[in-house]
């Protein structure tokens, strides 16, 4: 565990085993977020975080944006740089998906993403 100083407060830097042992160990308690932290000093913020990553990550989910604009006049929508489509996964990794792509060929591209094989 690291920690850094910033002023009277020190931050401490927690490893993903560090932070998944900390959300199991909550998750069993029976206590409230509030009073899980207080007890072990953590800060709730941080623990909905960890908590937020590891069912992301659990889950697999990606999230699917429209990659659209307004146009001048505001009163449509219109593709932001020829892409329909933006796929955030929590890795990080955006995928923009053009209009016209074929579905098959997606697919497969998204199962090697989400596989791990890249």
């Amino acid at each position: 565990m690291n920690e850094t100083t910033s002023g009277k407060k020190t931050r401490r830097m927690r490893s993903a085993a560090e932070r998944a042992n900390w959300v199991a160990l909550f998750e069993r308690s029976g206590q409230s977020v509030k009073s899980f932290c207080r007890e072990h000093e953590l800060t709730p913020s941080g623990l909905w975080a960890w908590r937020r990553k590891l069912r992301e990550r659990a889950s697999g989910l990606v999230e699917v944006r429209r990659s659209v604009r307004r146009s001048a006049g505001g009163n449509r929508e219109i593709a932001d740089s020829g892409a329909a489509l933006r796929i955030c996964f929590p890795s990080g990794t955006q995928v923009d998906v053009m209009a016209g792509t074929e579905a098959r060929w997606l697919a497969e591209v998204l199962g090697t993403l989400t596989s791990g094989e890249l």
